[in-house]
């Protein structure tokens, strides 16, 4: 159950949404301002004495070549000129700041601003706002700007759009941009029709865009860049990669801008198809490594943060870049996500001095908000509650002055975290008393009821269960900013919440309370979750209830418009109904089924290696082959690669031909070059298929070659391969009779290794008992088995395994056969009968040996 459900303030929400849509698909967000073209080229005729001097000619001359930092700097220096006149500095000081603002550094720009008395200042001090991401300032401004007529109407109107989106409102900045596609200004008409575009495609509109864009002019760049960014969002990265390699291979000038969003959008292309993660990866660390700074570095580290595994390889590459002064908004994120990784490993300490150090360099960072958030989850964990108090406050002065149970929530928050649910019930109550809107109240009421569930006080969770039904009218939060969830039912999504909890720990009482819950919920769009979990649940008991699992999933075909990730889950999950139920055709069939519906699931790996696992235990062995093969060949980098090549070559080896066995050395050399867990016992399984094909001296050099490794196995893994070598000398002893004696060396050290278990040491003792024979040694031979006979019944408190009984009984009946052929009749009827005492599965075959000595050799007891 998670307490950020509804988040503290809204926050995580408008950041979440301003980085999905305006850094993650964006590749102009402010670009018009490099193109609408705000001041004239050359400075008015009046201006002699300006155009005469050097510096303003330099100046012009590096903004035409593309350099607007370097035209700024020589502004700038210009502007420290004692004789130039009032008005020239005035036409110095704007052209600077319009520099600086296609050079997108705002900071300088903002400091000109402060310094001069510009005209639509306003304008331009909401244009610097725009790019550090003060989005809320920058929409203040544009509208006191509009409301007075300024000068630059129609390109304030287009900075007002992404002022309203860059705070998640999408639908009234989509508005804004619609409006302006017939501006009487062409350059923002266009730039408003592309902006447009754009968002269609975020609300899933791709198919129309792209027969939008098919009437836009081929050749113009960003039109080309989102027609990717529509198959990307279409799901179809093969097309979008296409598109890209295009873009970026075109010998056409490309602002770096959108040469950047083209490479990170290629990263994403890659992802989208099978087998292509590694390259993905690949090309966002390249990106990442670079020391020319990027747009997309918000954007470029969420990706990474996606494809982290879990392995330190990411955090590593964060620290890196982290220690590293430039580019400056490069160590700023790596260290707030290093923090982040750091947090949720539980290096609280050394999370705390990464975000510390983020929060003292880049005070006004966009991360800001999440900064805090972070240092105070940190220093909660730590106990340092008077820091969290601390830092809590300060978020409440910057963020939320106005809400006076904003401290209690995140402290409660910070509790939770602790597990500390008592105390972070009674916080979130406070919250909720102090709440004077309706939407913060019944977060910190929802997440009260949380923390009453994991404290195990059901009086005070019935309690607020009971407010949270009630369902009074939902106040707009922030307009059309608002979640499209934030109106749900918050009681139904807590039961149903509570129930998944107690099915995650397997509690008796969860089948109960999810029945309860369809019963009471019935045509709630959360009815097919309870069903799935229903289902899941009875699947994962003690003896799979696979009717019972199947009824509940039944049960989601009369549930209207199921959402396809869910139908995706049904169809999932019934195939494990069918794999548990023992029904390997069935599960096979259902998997296959999964496969062709669901192309694109995340899942489709490890459907595939189901389906081959099913048909391999049908022994079907050469279908099983064939999809073991298949998944390897859709992606070769899953993390079922290895296990789907090794078990194809236990596939191809069981079809018991000659081809078969060469497909399957071939297979497990495969998967012993990719050096992986399955490596080491791939190479003993091709010394087994090359012993099958009686190529015995070859399996042994692969034997020797395992044992002699660098790091040379241990366990009953290198007591296999040291039985496996015996009986490969054995084999070999015809060619070489020395092999023998090498033989009955490596089975002695087995038999008298004490730490080994019994079985391997009575395996060892029958081969070795095979190797006296072969060498003319009856008596020792004899007394091998004997031994092994002796180990296992000599009233050991150990319980006799099947595979001890197993040799056993070779031993037992091998030296039945020896005594016999000495006919030494007391001796076998006395072995014979205690075989027969043994309580094995052979104990009634030993039975009849010892009745037929003793009848055919009249022995009979004195």
């Amino acid at each position: 159950m998670n307490t950020a459900c509804l988040d503290p303030l809204g926050i995580h929400g408008r950041l979440g949404r301003m980085f999905s849509h305006f850094c993650q698909l964006s590749f102009r967000g402010l670009a018009f301002l490099m193109m609408v073209g705000f001041l004239p080229a050359q400075p008015k005729s009046s201006a002699v004495a300006l155009v005469d001097r050097p510096e303003h000619q330099a100046a012009l001359q590096a903004l035409a070549n593309g350099l607007p930092e370097v035209a700024a700097v020589k502004w700038e220096r210009l502007l420290a000129v004692p004789e130039l006149s009032h008005d020239d500095a005035g036409k110095v000081a704007m052209r600077m700041v319009d520099a600086y603002v296609r050079a997108r550094v705002p900071e300088k720009a903002i400091v000109a601003l402060t310094l001069f008395d510009l005209p639509d200042e306003d304008f331009w001090l909401a244009q610097c706002y725009l790019i550090q991401g003060r989005y809320r300032e920058a929409e203040r401004l544009l509208k006191s700007y509009l409301k007075a007529d300024g000068k630059y109407a129609s390109e304030a109107k287009l900075a007002l759009g992404l002022a309203i989106g860059g705070q998640g409102r999408e639908s009234t900045s989509r508005k804004e941009f619609k409006e302006l596609q017939t501006d009487s200004n062409a350059a923002v008409a266009r730039e408003a029709r592309l902006l447009w575009n754009e968002s269609e495609i975020v609300v899933g509109r791709s198919d129309s865009v792209l027969k939008r864009l098919a009437a836009e002019d081929r050749s113009d760049l960003q039109v080309t860049f989102l027609s990717a960014c529509a198959y990307l969002e279409k799901g179809d990265g093969k097309a979008a990669e296409k598109i890209l390699r295009r873009l970026l291979e075109d010998k056409q000038p490309m602002p770096p801008r959108l040469r950047d969003a083209c490479i990170l959008r290629l990263v994403t292309a890659y992802q989208l198809q099978p087998g292509r993660a590694r390259t993905a990866e690949r090309l966002l660390n390249q990106i990442l490594d670079q020391d020319q700074p990027i747009e997309f570095y918000e954007t470029a580290f969420s990706m990474l943060r996606e494809m982290d595994d879990g392995d330190a390889e990411v955090l590593s590459k964060l620290l890196g870049w982290a220690s590293q002064p430039k580019p400056a908004q490069r160590r700023a994120l790596a260290l707030f996500h290093a923090a982040s990784i750091m947090r949720d490993s539980g290096q609280f300490s050394e999370a705390v001095g990464l975000i510390e150090t983020f929060r003292s360099l880049f005070p006004r960072h966009p991360r800001e908000a999440d900064a805090l958030r972070l240092a105070m989850e940190c220093y909660g964990a730590m106990h340092a509650d008077d820091r969290v108090l601390e830092l809590a406050t300060e978020w409440r002065n910057k963020y939320d002055a106005g809400s006076e149970g904003s401290v209690d929530y995140l402290t409660g928050m910070i509790r939770f975290s602790r597990k500390e649910y008592s105390e972070a019930m009674e916080l979130f109550g406070k919250a909720a008393q102090a709440a004077t809107d309706f939407a913060p109240g019944h977060r910190a009421l929802y997440n009260m009821a949380v923390a009453a569930f994991f404290a195990g006080d059901s009086r005070a969770y019935e309690s607020c269960l009971v407010e949270l039904k009630k369902k009074p009218e939902i106040e707009a939060l922030d307009g059309p900013a608002r979640k499209p969830d934030e109106n749900e039912d918050l009681a139904a999504k807590l039961q149903l919440e509570r129930c998944l909890q107690l099915a995650s720990k397997r509690d008796s009482s969860a089948e109960s309370a999810l029945q309860d819950f369809i019963k009471e919920h019935q045509g709630h769009p959360a009815l097919v979750q309870a069903q799935v979990a229903l289902a899941e649940f009875y699947l994962l008991n003690d003896m799979p209830l696979t009717k019972a699992a199947q009824s509940a999933l039944d049960a989601c075909s009369g549930i209207k418009d199921i959402a396809p990730e869910w139908q995706e889950r049904i169809d999932y999950t019934a195939m494990w109904v069918r794999e548990a139920n023992g029904d390997h055709v069935g599960a096979a069939r259902s998997g296959l089924s999964f496969l062709g519906r669901w192309p694109k699931s995340p899942r489709r790996d490890q459907v595939r290696m189901t389906v081959a696992q099913a048909l391999y235990r049908g022994e079907e062995y050469a279908q099983a082959m064939a999809q073991f093969e298949l998944l390897v060949e859709e992606n070769t980098e899953s993390p079922y690669a290895e296990s789907a090549l090794f078990f194809a070559g236990k596939s191809a080896m069981a079809q018991i031909n000659a081809e078969g066995l060469d497909h399957a050395i071939e297979l497990w050399s495969e998967v012993a070059q990719r050096n992986g867990p399955l490596a080491n016992e791939a190479r003993r399984q091709q010394a087994l298929a090359k012993r099958r094909e009686g190529k015995e001296g070859d399996a042994l050099a692969v034997i020797e070659s395992l044992l002699t490794a660098k790091n040379p196995p241990t366990g009953e893994e290198r007591l296999s391969l040291l039985i496996e070598k015996g009986e490969l000398l054995m084999l070999l002893a015809g060619q070489e009779p020395k092999g023998i004696d090498d033989a009955a060396a490596i089975f002695r050290q087995i038999q008298m290794d004490g730490k080994a278990p019994r079985a391997w040491r009575s395996r060892a003792g029958v081969l070795l008992s095979q190797c006296f024979e072969r060498s003319g040694k009856v008596s020792e031979a004899l007394e091998v088995c004997s031994d092994v006979v002796e180990s296992s019944l000599a009233g050991n408190s150990i319980a006799l395994t099947p595979t001890d009984y197993l040799w056993l009984y070779r031993a037992g009946f091998a030296a039945l056969r020896m005594l016999e052929d000495r006919k030494q009749w007391d001796a076998a009827a006395k072995l014979a009968d205690r075989l027969a005492k043994s309580g094995g599965d052979q104990a009634e075959e030993a039975k009849k040996h010892a009745t037929r000595i003793l009848t055919e050799h009249f022995i009979w007891d004195k």
